[in-house]
């Protein structure tokens, strides 16, 4: 048989597969509507792996199995993804480093697997058209991050009284009929602070949104505030200095809220300081971190502020063991 002869056959098989692969993805949809009509989840691992065993022997070549089960996968993430009825994601600003969707599809994985998140990088003139989605029911609810945490507000109907005392609100949803803000910002920095930091002297570093929560969270925790701005003239906070003023401070922690490196400043006010505290986690010693022995960087602080929007957007609590599989998975890789 000659080649062109070859090919012909494999145009023919070909053209079936794609017949095939549409009457399915019709199907797909029916199974859809069923399952919500049953209110059953659409991701069900055994069936799948049920399927995978029972055509498996279909194949005669054992060298072809590998291909087989990435083929088989496709499919089933192909269903999964038909079968999505909500969608979630994170609205901001240079957000392309996010790990925020793959923290909130693990979550989704363990119990609320009809759902997905992705990144919305957005303009400050997009925000109204993406509240008008969350209230036509085109997503299910955001994450906000810089630097519209304190533009969305207008935006909203009502906040929690968290998200109002903040002043900065970082999960949006849709309840009974109104845009919602929650802040859980403050929550995410408050689980992660091992320090016993009642009556201790605090620098923060920073004014915006972030800072607000960690303020207030340490106020919480008792801590003596003392927030460092650009301009000393800020309402927002009970005492604020500048940058040069910050360098004759001592105290217990220095937190960086500001999302710059700021390193030359961090190795002189470490001279001063127990401990430093980066809420950024993009790298496991930030460059502001360098300087101090005492350090941690903000990634408990993303997956505590997560687990508690995962909460607010599916009405559902993680188990104690599915917190301890989170904090193993290897969310840097």
């Amino acid at each position: 048989m000659s080649l062109a002869d070859l090919r012909k056959d494999l145009e023919k098989i070909d053209t079936k597969i794609i017949e095939l692969f549409n009457e399915r993805l019709k199907i797909i949809s029916l199974v859809k509507e069923a399952k919500e009509e049953a209110n059953l989840a659409t991701y069900d691992p055994k069936r799948e792996s049920d399927l995978v065993e029972k055509y498996k022997p279909l194949i005669t070549n054992p060298t072809y199995h590998q291909y087989y089960l990435k083929f088989y996968q496709t499919i089933f993430e192909i269903s999964k993804a038909i079968q999505i009825t909500k969608q979630f994601g994170l609205i901001g600003a240079n957000i392309s480093h996010s790990l925020s969707p793959k923290l909130h599809n693990n979550f989704f994985k363990l119990k609320f697997d009809n759902a997905s998140y992705q990144l919305f990088p957005s303009q400050e003139q997009d925000l109204k058209k993406m509240i008008a989605g969350l209230k036509n029911g085109k997503y299910s609810g955001f994450n906000i991050t810089a630097p519209y945490k304190e533009t969305i507000i207008p935006y909203l109907d009502v906040m929690s009284k968290s998200a109002q005392e903040i002043g900065a609100v970082n999960v949006v949803v849709f309840e009974k009929g109104l845009v919602k803000g929650y802040n859980t910002d403050w929550i995410g920095f408050h689980k992660t602070i091992k320090n016993d930091l009642q009556g201790k002297s605090v620098l923060l570093l920073g004014t915006g949104g972030a800072a607000k929560a960690v303020n207030y969270a340490l106020i919480k925790l008792g801590a003596n505030v003392t927030v460092v701005s650009r301009n000393p003239d800020n309402k927002d906070f009970n005492k604020v200095i500048s940058y040069q003023e910050a360098l004759s401070q001592t105290g217990e922690m220095v937190i960086n809220a500001t999302g710059h490196d700021l390193t030359d400043f961090a190795s002189q006010l470490a001279v001063n300081f127990k401990s430093g505290y980066d809420l950024s986690y993009q790298d496991k010693v930030p460059p502001f971190l360098r300087s101090f022995k005492d350090r941690q960087n903000g990634f408990g602080f993303l997956l505590w502020q997560a687990i508690k929007s995962y909460e607010i957007f599916t009405n559902q609590k993680l188990t104690s063991a599915e917190l301890k599989s989170l904090f193993k998975e290897r969310f840097y890789e």
